[in-house]
């Protein structure tokens, strides 16, 4: 759950949703399942996910970690991957920040995009921080339990200089930028590795088209890939 990508596109407000899971092997997800109105990746250690799409154009994407590395303090009440699962019982995001029991949950940053905006939710264990962001802006985030500012800035001029390249991506030109970018560090690269412990175990995008959502899931223990869609 490490490095997630927003960007919209064109003049429709449809947008791009996409985001690297960094994660040990053994927890990594095979393919996407499906609920009713939901399509997700799920996580093989509590059941939740990392990143979900809904039939009614919302999506939402989880990373590890508020705004820097905090100590782990278990038992927790309640997985952050069942909370995204669960956000999509609520109404919208209003809602979810209104009555959803945030105490008891292991330290977050949340991003949903909603036919009325882009929200970045992050809670730090005392607090919760919400924000609306402009949601005609590309958007770069990645986990604060795994890289340090550093790492973060690079993140962040590579996501510019690839979008300074072209203005026009598809979900295939995200797909090949979360997969093939960095500097050759394999401890930091977008595809990680960091002794086999952690590593990127899946690249998952969520695209919303017309009246469709689309979710392609790539598994790179396997490699292999699945591509699921449902109308809106």
């Amino acid at each position: 759950m490490c490095t997630v990508t927003y960007l919209p596109k064109g003049p429709d407000h449809e947008w791009l949703l996409s985001s690297n899971r960094d994660e040990a092997p053994h927890r990594a997800a095979h393919g996407i399942q499906r609920r009713p109105g939901l399509l997700f990746p799920q996580d093989m250690g509590a059941g939740g996910t990392w990143i979900a799409a809904h039939e009614q154009g919302r999506a939402a994407v989880l990373l590890n970690g508020a705004f820097g590395l905090h100590q782990r303090r278990p038992p927790y009440r309640l997985s952050r991957g069942l909370m995204v699962l669960q956000y999509f019982e609520f109404a919208d995001v209003a809602e979810f920040v209104q009555y959803f029991e945030f105490h008891g949950l292991e330290p977050f940053t949340f991003i949903i995009r909603e036919p009325a905006g882009l929200y970045e939710i992050r809670w730090d264990e005392q607090h919760l921080h919400h924000k609306l962001l402009p949601s005609d802006e590309p958007h770069i985030w990645a986990s604060a339990t795994l890289y340090g500012p550093e790492p973060q800035q690079k993140r962040r001029r590579w996501f510019a200089e690839w979008l300074q390249k072209d203005a026009l991506k598809d979900q295939q030109d995200v797909l090949r930028w979360h997969r093939h970018t960095g500097d050759g560090d394999a401890w930091n690269d977008l595809v990680m590795n960091r002794n086999g412990m952690v590593q990127t175990v899946s690249i998952t995008s969520i695209a919303q088209r017309g009246n469709a959502m689309s979710m392609i899931f790539q598994d790179l223990l396997s490699g292999n890939e699945q591509q699921e869609s449902m109308e809106m």
